[in-house]
């Protein structure tokens, strides 16, 4: 009498589906706005998504764009959405702050070239040349190597980071972390057959 059964589906597999099974469940389609849920943070995504675009737009009509994914490395459909929702459990729901803070963050997934292309040649370094400027110096004062970063966050207690290469150098990462980082482990991807297994990884990691 009490049980419930929630089937999550994509959107995108709905058509190979089976039509009687679908039929059997009162359905409802969710989308990340609607996990947002405050229209001051969906005002927010919509507005960073807006200066990203405009960010891989050139500026000259006639040239061909940049592409979203050549300037910040894996950006998605819901990338905005989701870094304002993570933002916004430590800010206030002002929807340009949020906003400016989150493209601020966008600057951690950026190549370099994407970053040259989007402040010097695209329509919004053309609208917000100032923020433009502001902006590619907070991506040069990043760290610009491993070596680099753990000089300036290795003693950080709690700092969660993604580094990207597109070198197909296979390196020794504990050689290259010993006695640099107090406490580390290496997690071969090819060996997590799931995110399950990746969490009980860190969970493992975190109580050691």
């Amino acid at each position: 009498e009490n049980f419930r059964c929630v089937v999550l589906v994509q959107a995108r597999m709905l058509r190979s589906i089976d039509p009687a099974f679908l039929n059997r469940f009162e359905k409802h389609h969710v989308d990340i706005d609607d996990i947002l849920g405050d229209p001051k943070l969906v005002t927010a995504s919509i507005k960073l998504s807006t200066w990203a675009e405009d960010a891989a737009a050139p500026f000259d009509p006639r040239a061909k764009a940049f592409g979203l994914r050549s300037i910040f490395i894996g950006w998605g459909k819901e990338t905005a959405a989701s870094l304002v929702a993570q933002l916004a459990r430590s800010m206030p729901h002002d929807p340009i702050p949020l906003a400016k803070k989150a493209f601020d963050r966008l600057a951690e997934l950026a190549t370099t070239d994407g970053v040259i292309r989007a402040t010097e040649m695209s329509r919004w370094s053309r609208q917000r040349s100032r923020e433009a400027l502001s902006w590619r110096k907070l991506y040069f004062e990043r760290p610009r190597s491993l070596d680099s970063w753990l000089q300036k966050y290795g003693d950080a207690r709690e700092r969660l980071t993604v580094v990207y290469t597109f070198s197909g150098l296979h390196l020794n990462l504990e050689e290259l972390l010993e006695g640099k980082l107090a406490n580390f482990t290496v997690l071969r991807v090819d060996t997590l057959r799931s995110e399950r297994d990746l969490e009980e990884a860190l969970s493992s990691f975190a109580q050691r």
